[in-house]
């Protein structure tokens, strides 16, 4: 199996959020100690602003735009 780190920054290429391409962390839609897993299919690339924002409780501080973005 490929490395799930490498598959989402493949598929997302920008922040899943706000659209942009700095400072790109992956985040598990279903954390981990609820039971998620590491596949690309529960992991999404956020920038580290949304995503320390969506971890300290405050939701997608963009509104969750969906940039998706494929090569």
């Amino acid at each position: 199996m490929e490395n799930y780190k490498a598959v989402v920054h493949a598929r997302d290429v920008v922040c899943q959020n706000c659209g942009s391409s700095k400072n790109l962390t992956v985040h598990h839609i279903i954390p981990k100690c609820r039971g998620g897993s590491n596949t690309p299919e529960n992991c999404i690339l956020l920038c580290r602003d949304c995503h320390r924002a969506l971890h300290e409780g405050e939701g997608y501080p963009h509104g969750n735009k969906k940039k998706r973005r494929h090569k």
